[in-house]
């Protein structure tokens, strides 16, 4: 997939003999303990989602970024050492699933508590005299909501990792469960289902016969097919996995938010490849020393 993992997956052949208890088996110069330290920074760097991996070039680290964290293609694509595995990531795809399920709802009862903020923008009428309409409700769905559910996945990957538990991590040898992000992950999906459940049977009840008289609501199946809950449901989500994701990953990879600045996170590739030179100046210093 990329110069860094190629390399060390090319080694494992010669020290696997030597490593059988470990869960993959790394050489660089064919010695064992340059091997542990670097398995470990690679696990490290997987886990904590970095943007650029040791060797690599610039297309070369967007792609194993996408690979390795794409709620849907990281599924098969990911790297094989990666600290989720793929049962963890359908999981966590079942999760982003119902969180943009819970989205969608909340949206659809905001907008019929509050039906003067839904208005039409846009409409056009076909041949056979049906009529579509662009509303404020679907633009603020499909931006805002798309963007938080983007956000929704990112966070998700960073609890799923616990970088801080894997090996290498600040918090390896005292962490009483190295597979914590998978169930810290599994308890935070329940609860998205949970919530996504109390916002259906909300939009559900109030879209019952008895409740239109109480909100006195114009829900006739005229108006309702006109914001089809469906249709902008299955918009959200492509919007946010195809569109969305891959648009806010390469921003925030390239740096330009930081205008410059070594700034974590919004630095991007610029900021870790100058802590991966200030990293290697430091070994360098140590080993002429």
């Amino acid at each position: 997939m990329d110069a860094y993992s190629s390399t060390i997956r090319n080694g494992a052949k010669r020290s696997s003999a030597f490593r059988a208890d470990k869960g993959f088996e790394v050489d660089i110069d064919g010695n064992i303990d340059d091997a542990d330290s670097d398995s470990d920074e690679l696990v490290q760097l997987l886990a904590l989602q970095s943007y650029h991996l040791p060797g690599n070039s610039w297309c070369q680290d967007w792609w194993q970024f996408m690979a390795n964290n794409h709620p849907v293609f990281g599924i098969c694509c990911h790297n094989k050492v990666h600290p989720i595995t793929s049962f963890t990531r359908i999981i966590a795809l079942i999760g982003t699933v119902t969180f943009g399920l819970a989205l969608t709802n909340l949206f659809y009862v905001f907008f019929l508590w509050n039906p003067e903020y839904d208005r039409v923008i846009a409409s056009m009428v076909t041949e056979n005299g049906k009529e579509y309409v662009l509303t404020t409700g679907m633009l603020l769905l499909w931006t805002v909501g798309g963007g938080v559910h983007c956000m929704f996945n990112l966070a998700m990957w960073h609890i799923a990792a616990c970088a801080c538990c894997q090996s290498g991590g600040f918090c390896e040898s005292c962490a009483c469960c190295p597979s914590l992000g998978k169930y810290m992950i599994r308890f935070f999906i329940i609860c998205t289902a949970v919530f996504s459940a109390i916002v259906i049977i909300i939009r559900v009840s109030m879209n019952d016969e008895e409740q239109k008289d109480i909100y006195e609501l114009d829900l006739n199946v005229e108006n309702v097919s006109e914001f089809s809950f469906v249709f902008n449901y299955l918009v959200e989500m492509t919007l946010s996995f195809f569109v969305y994701y891959p648009i806010g990953v390469t921003v925030l990879f390239s740096g330009c938010l930081a205008c410059g600045k070594n700034i974590p996170v919004i630095g991007g590739r610029p900021y870790e490849l100058a802590c991966e030179e200030r990293r290697n100046s430091r070994r360098g210093s140590v080993t002429n020393v």
